[in-house]
């Protein structure tokens, strides 16, 4: 450690931050943890799990409209997208507390909340605080791109972050890109009832995937 308080230092609380914290405190590093906003990162917060707990409610009344079998009745009625969505966050809240929150305690690392930046080559300033590591992990993600289309910023728009976070069904949606999270997007808001019109500037859907899953796809859509 030298004249350092920490062995390492990680911007960023997601599953890389993670990996890297769990790690070197198994190798009896001290380690520091610096996030300016909530515990977890893009997975558990604002992608692949509710992303896929509102896929799984949107799936479950595409089964109820769309009943292959005769005789057996069944129905889907208007969303309650807000109920919908604090369903979501709490089975986020969970997870995130489950899955990243108590493994701090657990291995013993300092959670320091605050946003971090360099003041010099050797030193981080944490909300204008020093704090001081032999190694840097910089681990902060990314952040939904935004096409330069004119006049979105204008009408408003929804990302792949806030889109989670709508609590009324929109009648018409246009979503911009037709690769998977697009598509996920594009399926969900269809199968709770929005009029969808997918754009996407390549030739086919999934455009970096093989053209028959791209094919198989769009038949499904």
């Amino acid at each position: 450690m030298k004249d350092s308080g920490y062995d390492l230092a990680i911007v960023g609380s997601g599953s890389a931050a993670f990996s890297g914290a769990i790690r070197a405190s198994e190798l009896g590093a001290r380690v520091a943890m610096i996030e300016r906003g909530t515990v977890g990162g893009t997975c558990v917060n604002v992608g692949c799990i509710p992303s896929k707990a509102e896929l799984a409610a949107a799936a479950q009344r595409q089964r109820a409209t769309h009943n292959p079998f005769p005789g057996v009745e069944t129905a889907a009625g208007g969303v309650d997208l807000a109920t919908l969505v604090a369903g979501k966050d709490e089975i986020v809240g969970a997870m995130r507390q489950g899955k990243y929150v108590d493994l701090v305690d657990h291995y013993g690392w300092v959670l320091v909340p605050g946003t971090a930046r360099f003041a010099d080559g050797d030193t981080l300033a944490v909300d204008g605080e020093p704090l001081r590591a032999e190694r840097y992990l910089i681990a902060t993600g990314a952040s939904p791109a935004v096409p330069p289309i004119a006049g979105l910023a204008e009408v408003g728009f929804l990302t792949s972050t806030s889109a989670l976070e709508v609590r009324e069904q929109p009648e018409s949606l246009v979503v911009v890109g037709g690769n998977y999270v697009g598509l996920e997007f594009a399926q969900l808001f269809a199968r709770l009832g929005s009029r969808v019109t997918l754009v996407e500037a390549l030739d086919r859907i999934a455009p970096f995937e093989e053209p028959e899953a791209s094919a198989v796809l769009a038949d499904v859509f």
